[in-house]
């Protein structure tokens, strides 16, 4: 059966040995954006692998990859500079008022004395607000002059697709709309987005055929994208790269294709590439991603299956603090706080989401909140033979719902396992 089906059988560990050692990398532009996210220590490491694959000439990036880049970086660099801090600011007062109602509350105790108990809170308050502001004046104008980009535009100079032409973009919608109907990966998961924005997986996708084609080069796809339009995903859990792309990359170029997170390929690229990556690192890369996840779930929970969030009786009555983890759901719902009166909302099909809202039980008083369809909440992974949490960020394109999830691993369509990865020679 393996001889009929080869995109529904794991590689073995030879096949990615030979990956490895000869195939092209591919980044998408969820990658690319999501280093504006990371330490100092991360994004060098990032690079340092790049610039290993670069120096033996296996390193290329989609013209589509390239445009979305751009067009998501200004995005990309405000979020750093302005709300990531609104956010930590906001944390303050809460602090202070911590303090003042330890003074208002806390009497004389043999052994806990109030005055030293509320200085404690209150140095932290003054602790923490001078970190924030050290942070921030600290912190580069990636406006004026932004490394990262100057970093990819050495890395890439020679390695960026041409754009297609008018018409070739209009045979992709035409191709696009039939696939899309059928269901075939990748992109069919933003069908329902406008025109403009509906193709840029498929061109994607098939900028990179197009490549791998020209030069008869096996292909790996790095994404922080995790819709399931790219990904096997039984039960919200991560299965491996879709098998369709596997046959269709098999069918089209004669090669080898596979798809990585990029915690998961920093994982796989140092014992593969002998590049020094520090685990630290991975973490970091994997907590963005799996941060973005929740919130990219969301944005497709509550922005495109529910574009007006109807619920009548509350209108009147729900706040920005009802979602303290959630700016972007707040700015969306723009409602007043009836944090008091409604509690913990309960989205039994989405057991994460629950906990993300993060807010009191109203449960005995309204019940459950079902929303049937959507996206599924985070859940978890099958990689390496264990289970682990899975993310979603952001996405593919900048225009995309980012999702992001690491690649999985079975017999039927995954990845390595720990005791047959040991790196190319």
């Amino acid at each position: 059966m393996r001889d009929l089906f080869p995109e529904y059988y794991r590689p073995t560990d030879h096949e990615f040995r030979s990956l490895w050692s000869s195939a092209t990398v591919v980044l998408d532009a969820s990658v690319l954006l999501d280093l504006y996210e990371y330490s100092e220590t991360t994004i060098a490491e990032t690079f340092t692998v790049l610039q290993k694959l670069a120096d033996s000439n296996r390193l290329w990036l989609p013209h589509q990859a390239a445009l979305e880049y751009q067009r998501g970086r200004p995005a990309a660099i405000v979020s750093q500079e302005t709300e990531q801090y609104d956010i930590a600011y906001a944390a303050l007062p809460k602090l202070r008022k911590i303090a003042d109602e330890l003074r208002e509350k806390l009497g004389q105790h043999a052994y806990l004395d109030p005055d030293d108990t509320v200085e404690i809170v209150e140095k932290a308050a003054r602790d923490y607000e001078d970190h924030l502001k050290r942070s921030k004046e600290g912190h580069p104008s990636l406006r004026d002059r932004d490394n990262i980009r100057s970093r990819l535009d050495a890395l890439y100079a020679s390695r960026i697709g041409q754009p297609w032409s008018p018409e070739r973009s209009g045979d992709v919608a035409k191709d696009g709309k039939e696939r899309y109907e059928r269901e075939i990966p990748p992109g069919f998961a933003d069908k329902d987005k406008p025109a403009h924005l509906r193709y840029g997986d498929l061109v994607f996708w098939f900028q990179v055929l197009e490549f791998a084609t020209a030069s008869s080069a096996s292909i790996i796809v790095v994404t922080n994208d995790a819709k399931e339009d790219w990904w096997t995903k039984p039960k919200g859990q991560l299965f491996g790269p879709r098998p369709e792309l596997r046959a269709e990359f098999r069918a089209e170029v004669g090669g080898d294709f596979y798809m990585y997170s990029h915690d998961r390929f920093m994982k796989w690229a140092a014992d593969y590439l002998r590049v020094g990556v520090d685990q630290e690192s991975i973490d970091e890369i994997r907590d963005v991603r799996e941060s973005r996840a929740a919130i990219g779930n969301l944005d497709a929970l509550f922005g495109r299956q529910y574009p007006v969030f109807t619920l009548p009786d509350m209108s009147k009555a729900i706040s920005p603090a009802m979602f303290p983890k959630l700016p972007n759901l707040t700015a969306t719902l723009n409602l007043p706080d009836f944090s008091k009166i409604i509690g913990q909302i309960k989205f039994p099909d989405y057991p994460d989401l629950t906990a993300i809202l993060n807010i009191p039980d109203y449960s005995k008083i309204f019940g459950s909140l079902n929303l049937p369809g959507g996206n599924s909440a985070p859940t978890a992974d099958i990689e390496d033979g264990e289970l682990e949490d899975a993310g979603d960020a952001a996405a593919h394109s900048v225009d995309d719902d980012r999702s992001p999830e690491p690649e999985s691993t079975d017999d039927g369509a995954g990845g390595h396992e720990d005791d047959d990865s040991a790196p190319a020679e």
